[in-house]
């Protein structure tokens, strides 16, 4: 991750990935598809909520923060 990280500084990088803790680390935009075939795309803060996410993987989901 720290590479891709370092990379996208210089360059654009398109990163596929089913952990979302990875897309809050290294992107500022992000790309959701949901099991139902809705699309959420936009900045990643905006993108990778808890509501989306329980939509997409139909689990309740909690993002903590961190320390």
């Amino acid at each position: 991750m720290n590479l891709i990280q370092e990379l996208s500084k210089s360059i654009s990088c398109i990163v596929n990935t089913h952990y979302p803790d990875h897309a809050l680390r290294i992107s500022y935009k992000s790309l959701l598809f949901t099991r139902n075939g809705r699309l959420f795309f936009g900045k990643t803060e905006e993108v990778i909520t808890e509501k989306n996410l329980s939509d997409a993987f139909r689990v309740q989901v909690h993002i903590g923060k961190r320390i």
